[in-house]
């Protein structure tokens, strides 16, 4: 599940040209009183085109945070394993613990 705030819903809106209500009608879902974007039938993400985010400029803080998500930094053989599944990971700037913790920390 792809968690989304509000203002995360208005900027994801405007990136699609759609008002927040008629995007909120068309990707989101509401799990446990939080809003989740809708997944295509294979749980893929609904914005995910092959490997590539169609709304990358505007992808959800979660989105924005991976792979840097605690479940996946508990060793190197879970971070690893991970690289199965996303072509990105390993690729481009080597960030330092520093700058991880800076990323977690921004909202």
């Amino acid at each position: 599940m792809v968690w989304v705030s509000l203002p995360e819903v208005a900027a994801l809106a405007g990136h699609l040209g759609l008002l927040p209500e008629g995007f909120g009608r068309k990707y989101l879902r509401l799990v446990d009183d939080r809003l989740s974007l809708i997944e295509k039938q294979n749980f893929d993400c609904v914005f995910l085109e092959g490997s590539r985010c169609s709304v990358y400029p505007v992808r959800p803080r979660q989105c924005r945070l991976f792979p840097f998500w605690e479940g996946m930094l508990l060793d190197e053989t879970t971070f690893k394993h991970c690289t199965e599944f996303c072509p990105g990971i390993g690729k481009g700037h080597l960030h330092t613990e520093e700058e991880i913790d800076l990323l977690k920390k921004e909202r």
